[in-house]
Formats: structure tokens, C-alpha cells, sequence
């Protein structure tokens, strides 16, 4: 059976936290909403959303992938920028309830 875009965005989420080491912790360094930002590189191609701080290296790997697995990192990154903002949203929530 075919996997479904969802299954495949999730699936490639876990390979950026498993293969490469990109989890919770580093996509929090990324204040800046470069996740998001690569998102957009990826759906459009245009270097001018790619991030600045990024190495060059994803920028060449990305394009040597077909449409369907760049559509897919793009849904993966866009999944990570959601999570960073509800840790960010939990974290002032957890500050309020405090005072």
C-alpha cells in the first residue's frame, strides 16, 4: 500500500531527528523561522527564502530530489517550525500560570 503525503511527512521528520540529529533541541537555535523559511525555498525554488545561515549543502541536495520528496521535507520543515511555536507557546503559558 502507498503511503499518504502525512505518512510521508512524518517518516521524513523522523529521519531529520534520527539520521541527521535535527531534534527538538536544534530547532530550537532556530529563532528566526528559518524552518519555515526553507519550507518556502522548497515549495518555490526562490534563493532569496533560503536561509542565509544555512550551508549551501541542503540547497544542492534538495534539488536533486524529485518534486514529490521536496513537497515532503518542505511539509516535514513546516511541521518543525508548528512544533517550535507550541514549545515557544507552552513555555509562556508555563511563565504566566507562574505569576
Amino acid at each position: 500500500m502507498k503511503k499518504t503525503g502525512v505518512q510521508l511527512i512524518a517518516i521524513e521528520r523522523k529521519e531529520h531527528k534520527d539520521k541527521h540529529g535535527f531534534d527538538e533541541t536544534d530547532d530550537d537555535t532556530h529563532n528566526h523561522e528559518e524552518m519555515m523559511w526553507f519550507a518556502v525555498y522548497c515549495l518555490t525554488g526562490d534563493s532569496d527564502f533560503y536561509p542565509t545561515a544555512w550551508a549551501n549543502q541542503w540547497q544542492e541536495k534538495l534539488f536533486k530530489k524529485n518534486r514529490i520528496e521536496q513537497l515532503t521535507i518542505a511539509g516535514s520543515m513546516i511541521a518543525a517550525q508548528i512544533d517550535l511555536l507550541l514549545r515557544e507557546a507552552e513555555i509562556s503559558d508555563d511563565d504566566s500560570e507562574k505569576k
